[in-house]
């Protein structure tokens, strides 16, 4: 099964909270009420989110514990999938990434991928933003 980043994403929340809760509840004097609740939103706000997050990580984990065969939904469909699911693209941006040096930035792979052979390539009608950039540079390991 190929998982797209969101999915994946999902995925590690949710093995982050499972860490987090049987970590809380193997220290002493630790009681069950309410941990789960407060695990959820710890979870949430190391991924830089808040209550609402923590509340969907209740949510997928809930359904899972309930049917292991139910996993998050990718609630944008398939029209959202990364560029960098390309591998060939992933490549080609380490590579660029890689003849700069080590001192590379977000604004490299936006650049990059401003070059009109790029856009054509890729059939981009707009520039991909600095965040997008600097998530990809997350999700490449920089």
């Amino acid at each position: 099964m190929k998982l797209d980043l969101l999915l994946w994403g999902q995925l590690e929340l949710m093995k982050m909270l499972l860490v987090a809760y049987l970590d809380c509840l193997s220290r002493p004097g630790n009681a069950q009420h309410g941990v789960w609740g407060a695990m959820s939103l710890e979870v949430a706000k190391m991924a830089e989110w808040g209550s609402w997050l923590a509340h969907q990580l209740k949510l997928w984990m809930h359904t899972f514990i309930a049917n292991h065969n139910s996993l998050p939904q990718n609630c944008y469909g398939q029209w959202n999938t990364s560029l960098l699911e390309d591998e060939d693209l992933a490549q080609d941006i380490h590579l660029h990434l890689q003849g700069i040096g080590k001192f590379v930035k977000e604004m490299d792979i936006v650049d990059y991928l401003e070059t009109p052979e790029m856009k054509v390539a890729l059939k981009l009608k707009k520039n991909i933003s600095i965040m997008m950039a600097q998530w990809w540079m997350d999700v490449m390991d920089y």
